[in-house]
């Protein structure tokens, strides 16, 4: 019984899915695209020379980002890495196997924006290779974001009392708006997990202002999803919960996640629990 004991808990301490380092692919000099050239799955850039298998923690990534300016593709950006536990899923506590889709339209400078990430926890997983499939597998990615510029717009004479002030958090810190003489701009963060709202009244940042964005999380160990929606703007209400169903309306994130995980795919955690239970089963028989 003892040996049985040692070694089931040798196998639970071995298990991928308790292992606490990885080793990730990791760039240190992003891709940047020529001026206009839009990068697809069929031409997708293969590493540099900068990148290289590293040792990490928590969770490999790779990001796509695409800068557009009225539609048409100015500047794609890829980077490879690993994220501490505070890039994680927001919704979760625990690093994770997700892709993450955004999208967004600033008018301070009107620029759109489209992101892609793919956040997993194997050796070597977050590959151009699997980028490649990412792509493939995302069908959707598109918005209609300038319907909002009304909600969004600058405006001459901002008061503070124009924003809508409450939060309903009970899993995602929301901190408290700030005094009425250092308000800019109202700001929206919505998460349809428990529909966690935080509406405030924040100090200006050129960096998100007058801008909306939604992002979309595919979990793949359970084929689940989730929405957040962000907006920070200066008319009346703008930043009420209720304009998160304008920016649903308007875009639309779809990523197939039985084409990219495929027949032969299994999840990570899933295949260390099939691998647990063989084993397990094998020890009962010793």
């Amino acid at each position: 019984m003892l040996t049985k004991l040692f070694y089931g808990l040798l196998l639970l301490l071995s298990s991928s899915v308790y292992v606490d380092s990885l080793q990730c692919y990791r760039c240190t000099e992003e891709y940047k695209s020529p001026f206009n050239l839009t990068i697809t799955a069929e031409n997708f850039p293969s590493f540099g020379p900068t990148c290289n298998l590293t040792e990490a923690k928590h969770q490999c990534f790779s990001k796509i980002f695409v800068f557009l300016n009225n539609n048409v593709t100015t500047q794609t950006i890829i980077s490879y890495g690993f994220d501490p536990m505070s890039d994680t899923d927001p919704t979760i506590i625990s690093p994770g196997h997700y892709v993450r889709l955004g999208v967004s339209r600033q008018l301070i400078e009107v620029t759109w924006l489209k992101s892609i990430q793919y956040n997993c926890i194997e050796d070597g997983c977050n590959s151009a290779d699997n980028m490649k499939r990412v792509l493939k597998s995302t069908t959707h990615l598109t918005h209609d974001f300038e319907k909002l510029d009304s909600l969004i717009a600058p405006i001459p004479n901002f008061n503070s009392s124009s924003c809508v002030d409450m939060s309903y958090m009970p899993t995602i810190p929301c901190e408290p708006s700030v005094p009425a003489n250092k308000c800019g701009q109202c700001k929206l963060m919505f998460y349809t997990v428990h529909n966690e709202t935080c509406a405030r009244c924040v100090e200006f940042s050129s960096g998100y202002a007058n801008s909306v964005t939604r992002h979309t999380i595919f979990r793949l160990s359970d084929r689940s999803q989730s929405d957040q929606f962000d907006m920070q703007c200066s008319v009346q209400n703008c930043n009420s919960p209720s304009n998160a169903d304008r920016i649903i309306e308007t875009s639309t994130l779809i990523f197939d996640v039985n084409e990219f995980l495929g027949s032969k795919a299994v999840s990570s955690s899933f295949s260390s629990y099939i691998y647990l239970f063989i084993l397990i089963s094998f020890l009962n028989k010793i």
